[in-house]
């Protein structure tokens, strides 16, 4: 009778499960995957790691980048030129990607927070401009197509007990932008879990404290979600949310003055 591989439904499960694993394990070690009914009324259960995922796709992430690295060799492009480099698109937030692509760039920051349905319409814009006007950019020669963009100037990190600390955005990412991570669940006997967004480094002693937020411990479960918005105007929005409770706090930061001034509770 008719397999997995040649049911065209139980595949589309698949890739919408694996495409759900995916994005889990761009924040956890590990996702749980369960589809109903997959084929002829069976379920299908398992545990992904993400040392299991990367195992898979190492050999194609390398060889994309090294791809790139072939283009801009025949483009006659130094590496050591390059002043960013900026990832887009859904699989840009796997750690394996951003690790190997910082690998082989290592004399530049790797920009990862474009939203990927925004990546193709940013670069439209900019080449409508180009071909707008000879001259699209003030006070700049013909052919120098740079800009100067507004970016966060550190890292911005998500820390709490139990869970290893979780970037919720790297710096020199271009802003407005937003982004959203998700926190894995954690054992404690306190009421309250202490959430904290912190600005730094990778170094922990270097990361200063900008903003608190005290969880209920109920709340604190695979489902529990940071939201930051950084607009245009400065306005830095960070918003805590349980998607299973409906529990949600939020607190709002300037970047008028420098973030680590004063921890908003």
């Amino acid at each position: 009778g008719e397999g997995v591989r040649e049911s065209g439904r139980a595949l589309g499960k698949m890739a919408t499960a694996a495409e759900e694993a995916k994005q889990t394990l761009s924040t956890n070690q590990q996702a749980s995957v369960h589809i109903d009914s997959l084929h002829r009324e069976k379920d299908f259960q398992y545990t992904l790691t993400r040392g299991r995922l990367e195992g898979l796709c190492s050999a194609l992430v390398r060889r994309a980048v090294a791809s790139t690295a072939k283009a801009l060799e025949a483009a006659g492009i130094s590496r050591t030129k390059l002043t960013h480099v900026v990832l887009s698109g859904g699989s840009c937030k796997v750690p394996l990607v951003q690790a190997v692509v910082r690998q082989a760039f290592p004399s530049c920051p790797v920009l990862c927070s474009l939203p990927p349905e925004e990546g193709v319409a940013l670069g439209a814009a900019l080449e409508a401009e180009l071909l707008a006007s000879p001259h699209p950019f003030p006070h700049q020669p013909p052919h120098t197509h740079t800009r100067k963009m507004p970016c966060s100037s550190a890292d911005l990190w998500i820390v709490c007990p139990g869970v290893a600390p979780v970037m919720l955005l790297p710096a020199h990412t271009p802003v407005p932008c937003k982004r959203t991570v998700g926190l894995q669940s954690t054992q404690c006997d306190q009421e309250e879990v202490c959430v904290e967004v912190m600005e730094g480094g990778e170094d922990g002693r270097t990361r200063v404290t900008v903003a608190k937020f005290f969880v209920p411990h109920s709340s604190f479960n695979e489902s529990l979600q940071v939201n930051i918005h950084w607009t245009s105007s400065g306005v830095v929005t960070v918003l805590v949310r349980d998607g299973a409770s409906g529990w949600s706090s939020n607190v709002e930061l300037t970047t008028h003055t420098p973030l680590h001034t004063q921890p908003v509770e």
